[in-house]
């Protein structure tokens, strides 16, 4: 008896050893415990935000897209991505929070792509447990991209004539066109609405779309899609910056070298006899007149955009350089601000009368254009004078009513052209990074 009672006695002090080990070793692991119990609660908490800003960065870059298809500018792409964060719970400048808006993006795949917006949030998020061991704030972030596809810009020529008119898109005998890297489109219904002449004639481009048909006298390539469906004016929901007041009243000639600024030139501008003429960057305001250049001009200048308009006292006239034979014309249009991309916009409301650009063979005429050339009342004649890349612009775009082809053509396309406007359809918005 005395020895089961030892033996009990023995038992029970080893259990007690036992939970006081344990009492011990739970006291010394609570902190353990509680702290992944509170790394826990602020690793999904940090996580909820993550995922809330994202969704807004997701809203704000779809927005500031929306806004870069339409042609705004970068203040109203920057004020209607951070309107989209804000109504998703994210404010620039409240809480911490920094929403940054950059189009072109400045990193990611789509780094320096002009038809992109990419939007970052960032924000110092109060922590509830790793501030007492850690920081009070953990920085989180969330980044998106949206933005369409260039792909959609890729029409480098468009004829806007949806009439049935034969030779809306007429290549001339002996002509050569180039464009290998965009598209051609045809808005005519006639059967005739795209006409090549001449055995020898080229025109060679990534496809070709004809509302109506080809009446091919050379060789073209691709075959052309007939019976395609119209596309809507590229430029038509873009409004070009007012003209303000004349800075000259009468019409400008010049004669010999001169440099000239930008401005309103009421009465246009003539270029007489063979003097070289350097335009400074900016916007030039042709109300009434035009712009017309003679046999041997030289033409220069970079940012630049001509808009051809009219006005009461000042009646309408073309633009007409190059017309009669050899000239240089090297122009580039602006790559930021109200009228980027842009080199001549013709008013829409002009009477029909041909523009022509470039030399009346195009065998000696040097011709660098980069930008939208844009006529939707008229016939434009382009002569562009070579095929070979490096003579001629980074990127072009011909849209006008009907378009002639004479000479040596090389059109180029560029996936980072600061394209102001929307061309519909294909070019949807949608969220890319």
């Amino acid at each position: 008896m005395a020895y089961s009672e030892s033996k009990r006695s023995a038992f029970s002090n080893k259990n007690n050893n036992e939970r006081g080990v344990i009492l011990i070793l739970a006291a010394l692991l609570l902190p353990v415990l509680l702290g992944f119990a509170g790394m826990a609660i602020d690793i999904g908490w940090l996580y909820l935000n993550k995922i809330g800003m994202q969704n807004a960065a997701d809203a704000g870059a779809m927005a500031g897209a929306f806004q870069l298809k339409r042609g705004q500018s970068y203040a109203s792409i920057e004020a209607m991505a951070r309107h989209d964060t804000s109504v998703n719970g994210y404010t620039h400048g409240t809480n911490g929070t920094t929403v940054t808006v950059n189009t072109p993006p400045n990193s990611g795949k789509f780094l320096a792509n002009t038809s992109y917006v990419e939007v970052i949030i960032n924000q110092q998020v109060e922590t509830f447990f790793i501030k007492f061991v850690y920081t009070p704030a953990i920085s989180v972030s969330g980044r998106a991209v949206a933005g369409f596809s260039s792909s959609s810009n890729s029409n480098c020529v468009v004829t806007l004539n949806s009439t049935n008119t034969p030779r809306s898109l007429w290549i001339t005998s002996g002509t050569n066109v180039q464009m290998p890297d965009c598209s051609a489109y045809v808005n005519s219904s006639h059967n005739d609405a795209m006409t090549v002449v001449g055995s020898s004639t080229i025109f060679n481009a990534k496809s070709i779309n004809i509302v109506g048909g080809l009446n091919n006298g050379g060789t073209v390539t691709p075959t052309p899609q007939t019976g395609a469906p119209r596309i809507a004016d590229p430029l038509a929901s873009y409004t070009p910056p007012p003209p303000g007041p004349c800075t000259y009243t009468t019409k400008q000639i010049y004669k010999v070298n001169a440099t000239i600024n930008p401005g309103v030139y009421c009465g246009g501008i003539e270029i007489q006899q063979s003097p070289t003429i350097t335009f400074n960057p900016g916007l030039y305001y042709l109300i009434g007149f035009g712009l017309s250049a003679s046999v041997n001009a030289t033409l220069v200048g970079t940012d630049v955009t001509f808009i051809n308009s009219f006005a009461a006292d000042y009646n309408y006239g073309p633009i007409n350089i190059g017309n009669s034979g050899p000239a240089s014309i090297t122009l580039s249009a602006p790559t930021t601000g109200a009228t980027k991309g842009i080199l001549f916009y013709n008013d829409s409301l002009a009477p029909s009368k041909i523009s022509t650009i470039g030399g009346s063979t195009g065998g000696n005429v040097l011709v660098k254009l980069s930008g939208i050339l844009y006529f939707p009342t008229g016939q434009l004649n382009y002569r562009g004078g070579s095929i070979n890349v490096s003579d001629t612009g980074s990127y072009l775009y011909l849209i006008a009513y009907d378009i002639k082809f004479t000479g040596n053509n090389r059109l180029n396309f560029s996936e980072t052209a600061p394209w102001p406007i929307s061309s519909g359809g294909s070019g949807a918005v949608s969220l890319a990074e």
